[in-house]
């Protein structure tokens, strides 16, 4: 095994470097990711102009560097707990820092010569899977000789096939909001030390992406407390700070300062290597560290004292601008941000209402805010700023299209039909995060509402009471924000079938619940992309939500920082294994 000589003279340069989680982690608080399926073209909202160079990869005559710390910055500490089986979409802090310490069966794709939009899986404790029984089963042969962190109970020992069943059983138990992309395994089966065996109910074309999940770690049950401390964890046992906190990850969780710091430190035993045979991670110490003004957090980076940005909405280019020698990436946003109205209630299950809202709200102005660093015109269907392969254009959505483009008049004519008008406006209770106002703009849909006649009741609530309410169907509101995380265009259509955590609007309609079935089992990717479409158009002629414009995922890291790439899907501890800090 080849090692790079250890060099410490500049690990003052590496303590102060950090992260700014992006802003999209922040309201993926209402929850991530992007695809590849079937073909399609697609246009997308040009990038932020830059002369910033693109992210980098490592040359092959390079030769990393082992040492120094990288410093990450977070707007709040909104960690409900350690356990990631346990963490509901929208905790940004503990999903980032989950990928440090553990690892995933599988993985979303990271790597610094892969797009930040891609999203298929990879192998991570995995190192090969076949398929068969048509599609029905999935045969996962783990690497051999991998070791949970050498910290008691644990210390130390292999991870075996049976580490992967429990974990995935135990995941499949959680109250998470996305285990429902899991929810196809029917049973596993551990045949030997180092296979594991999934059997689906159906032969569903999307199951690799969704073994990626990035939170379905595998965990050692030894290390973990029973009975749960948390009361509404749901789970027989739970995984406490900070014995609990043992993986196979690249860190090892080292120490919490509640509302200030997380710490973490090398794993000397990490079971991967680089190209070259260098052993992983390069890096010594990761730290989080709070600092609540987005303005403070751009200071800091400017300044040296952390190591990337993500600027907020309309400030790219300025922050490009005030730190020209930064690596810079862009990407396409992967978890679009919507408005869900209600349909559990009677206000909103008349489709006129719906569809005023829609034309009510002018999608150019949420353009104009966000200052160019923002997606193309939604047209109210799977949402192509997170699959651009789905893009779709007016003129295929025929009459549907009139729904999504911006009409006052229009608009108040269906108010006036369905029985609203001066005398009798249209009000509702619109529940809205305290974390999110960057990206969704609460008082610009206000004002556009009420110039049509609409009077919203905007309620705001703390983040935390969002995550356990509106972003997973709960609580008591007629429209509400949400963002969907997903890898695949199938994740994102499951949000409209009953029963999911994520369909906020309370959806179930027949005609959409049967054509959502049958495309998850169609093995030829031109017919299912046909499939797809029909359901595209069928969604946006219903308005069950209303898909705004969103930010491109910008993200700036210091010059120093070589192998690195960032990834929007919460691969944050893959990204940054490989990384290393050139002083020079």
């Amino acid at each position: 095994m080849v090692h790079s000589v250890r060099k410490y003279s500049f690990m003052w340069i590496a303590l102060l470097m950090g992260l700014l989680v992006l802003a999209v982690a922040c309201s993926s608080g209402d929850d991530d990711a992007s695809s590849s399926a079937a073909s399609s073209s697609t246009t997308a909202a040009a990038p932020v102009a830059t002369t910033a160079p693109a992210a980098p990869a490592a040359p092959a005559a390079d030769q990393p560097i082992y040492g120094g710390t990288l410093r990450f910055a977070q707007s709040r500490d909104n960690r409900v707990s350690w356990d990631p089986h346990a963490t509901r979409g929208g905790q940004s802090l503990a999903q980032n820092t989950g990928s440090w310490w553990h690892n995933g069966l599988m993985s979303r794709a990271y790597g610094v010569d892969v797009g930040g939009g891609v999203s298929e899986s990879m192998p991570d404790l995995a190192e090969t899977w076949a398929v068969s029984n048509g599609g029905l089963t999935y045969t996962f042969t783990l690497h051999k000789g991998v070791k949970f962190h050498d910290k008691a109970p644990v210390n130390g020992r292999e991870v075996t096939s049976e580490d992967v069943k429990w974990s995935y059983e135990r995941f499949l138990k959680g109250p998470d909001s996305d285990k429902w992309q899991l929810g196809d395994i029917s049973s596993i089966d551990t045949p030997d030390k180092y296979t594991v065996v999934m059997n689906l109910k159906d032969p569903v074309v999307s199951f690799l992406h969704h073994v990626g999940e990035p939170l379905a770690y595998i965990l050692p049950k030894e290390a973990a407390s029973s009975p749960p401390k948390t009361p509404t964890l749901k789970l027989d046992e739970e995984f406490i700070a900070p014995d609990g906190i043992i993986g196979t990850g690249p860190w090892m969780f080292k120490s919490h300062e509640k509302d200030k710091k997380v710490v973490a430190v090398r794993n000397p035993n990490y079971f991967k290597q680089d190209e070259l045979g260098n052993q992983l991670p390069f890096i010594d110490q990761m730290e989080y560290v709070v600092i609540p003004d987005a303005s403070a957090r751009l200071a800091a980076f400017a300044a040296g004292e952390v190591a990337t940005a993500s600027p907020s909405s309309g400030s790219t280019q300025e922050a490009l601008d005030q730190n020209p020698n930064a690596n810079f990436s862009q990407d396409q946003p992967t978890s679009p941000p919507q408005y869900a109205f209600r349909q559990d209630r009677e206000l909103f299950t008349d489709i006129r209402l719906r569809r005023a809202v829609s034309m009510a709200i002018d999608q150019q102005a949420y353009r104009d805010q966000l200052r160019g660093s923002t997606s193309a015109h939604t047209w109210g269907s799977a949402p192509a700023t997170a699959f651009p392969e789905y893009d779709i254009t007016a003129e295929e959505l025929g009459s549907a299209a009139k729904w999504w483009q911006y009409d006052p008049a229009a608009s108040k004519a269906l108010l006036a039909e369905a029985g609203y008008g001066p005398s009798n406006p249209l009000a509702f209770d619109f529940q809205f995060s305290s974390c999110c106002k960057s990206s969704y703009l609460p008082d610009l849909v206000e004002s556009m509402l009420r110039d049509v006649g609409i009077e919203v009741n905007i309620k705001i609530v703390d983040h935390s009471v969002h995550l356990k309410t509106s972003n997973v169907g709960k609580g008591d509101y007629d429209m509400a924000h949400a963002r969907v995380k997903g890898a695949e265009i199938d994740d994102f259509l499951l949000t409209f079938m009953p029963g999911n955590p994520k369909n906020v609007s309370h959806v179930d309609d027949a005609t959409l619940n049967k054509m959502i079935l049958a495309q998850r089992v169609i093995q030829d990717p031109t017919k299912r992309f046909a499939a797809v479409r029909e359901i595209q158009k069928y969604l946006a002629d219903q308005v069950y939500v209303f898909y705004i414009p969103d930010r491109f995922g910008d993200l700036l890291w210091q010059k120093e920082i070589k192998g690195f790439r960032n990834h929007m899907g919460n691969t944050e501890g893959r990204d940054w294994e490989r990384a290393w800090i050139d002083p020079s």
